[in-house]
């Protein structure tokens, strides 16, 4: 599963993914790309320790022109911890690399999530941990050297299972907003926020974005400047329609601004959703893993959606080859309106990643070029 972050017009994009290469274990590599979404360079290895890491997670901090990746890891016999580590605007490793979870006092921390304060010059990341008998979020603010700044918080302890992160900065509040799939009713998941002020202290309860009777999982959230506002994307799953996308605005003290709504609901299953701002013609983007065409063969599909309006032209396939395309990623925010969405891909008959760059104008431009 890749994730990837814009960095600036001169920096270009970065790619991160797992890679088994090696045929022992699962290794963290990089790619650089230009501003026309091209490869520079080669494949850099960034994190290549005993056992696994995985689920890696990366953002660009822009004051000090360089990013921070976060990873899970296998680092003894209890299980998965959160390493992070700092990464130059080449896409090399700087530095020593940070245990970030030290302090959970548990056994597993997985799947971790990160967001740049741009007030602060430091991070927050996210992960769930395995606590009182369960699955918990847990959050440590990062400093922009790879400390640890503050206590560890607990952003959410209910009953049942919390996981899967993502976080959203807003910098005109300086709070972030983390949301994670949620089964504290018992027996389906639903998706919750909370707001934490950029000092770590939780703002307010946890709040509720989706409340229905089936299954919504596996959130993702991206702020909107121009409304002070957020967009939250999930996978809406029943046993009746199958899996579909949707969504739901938020207000900047993460209020819900009317109900959820569908950002595809059409045959097949539609899964893994993943969303971005694009600042220039405000507007969203969403990318989703997509079974229309074939329910045992993924691609990858996108929609441009206007700000608390909906839907904006028609559904595109960004990739519908052969064989499967899966888990698209998108950079948290675009300001310029050009980007790569990047996934993995099976159509060589071995999983590598691929990319399409694309323009968010009005009307898009869907540029035709892949990297692998």
């Amino acid at each position: 599963m890749p994730n990837t972050a814009l960095g600036s017009p001169a920096t270009g994009q970065m790619v991160v993914w797992m890679d088994y290469r090696n045929e022992t274990d699962y290794d963290v590599f990089g790619q650089r790309l230009g501003s026309d979404g091209s490869p520079v360079g080669d494949n850099v290895t960034l994190l290549s320790r005993a056992n696994s890491q995985g689920a890696p997670q990366i953002t660009y901090n822009s004051t000090d022109n360089e990013y921070f990746l976060v990873v899970h890891s296998i680092e003894g016999t209890d299980g998965f911890d959160i390493l992070g580590m700092r990464i130059d605007s080449a896409g090399s490793p700087i530095g020593d690399i940070h245990l970030l979870s030290e302090s959970t006092a548990t056994g597993d921390e997985g799947f971790p999530s990160i967001a740049y304060n741009s007030q602060r010059n430091e991070y927050l990341v996210a992960w769930h941990a395995f606590t009182e008998g369960s699955w918990n979020i847990h959050a440590q603010r990062i400093t922009a050297n790879g400390s640890l700044q503050g206590n560890q918080i607990v952003a959410c302890q209910a009953p049942h299972e919390q996981e899967f992160t993502s976080i959203a900065y807003n910098p005109t509040n300086d709070e972030y907003a983390v949301v994670w799939q949620d089964q504290r009713g018992g027996s389906q998941y639903d998706v919750y926020v909370q707001l934490i002020a950029g000092d770590g202290t939780p703002l307010g309860p946890n709040l509720p974005v989706s409340d229905s009777e089936s299954n919504d999982c596996y959130p993702d959230v991206v702020y909107d400047g121009d409304l002070n506002g957020y967009l939250v994307v999930w996978e809406h799953t029943d046993t009746i329609t199958g899996s579909d996308i949707h969504a739901c605005w938020l207000s900047g003290s993460g209020v819900p601004l009317g109900p959820g709504f569908a950002i595809c609901a059409t045959s097949g299953d539609q899964m893994n959703a993943t969303a971005v701002y694009v600042r220039p013609a405000q507007e969203y983007l969403i990318a989703w893993e997509d079974y229309r065409l074939d329910v045992d063969s993924g691609d990858i599909y996108a929609q441009r959606i206007s700000k608390q309006a909906g839907p904006t032209g028609d559904v595109f396939a960004v990739s519908a080859e052969d064989d499967y395309q899966l888990s698209p990623a998108l950079p948290q925010q675009s300001g310029s309106g050009q980007l790569v969405v990047v996934w993995q891909d099976y159509r060589n008959a071995n999983w590598d990643v691929y990319g399409q760059q694309i323009r968010v104008s009005v009307p898009a431009i869907y540029l035709p070029l892949m990297f692998k």
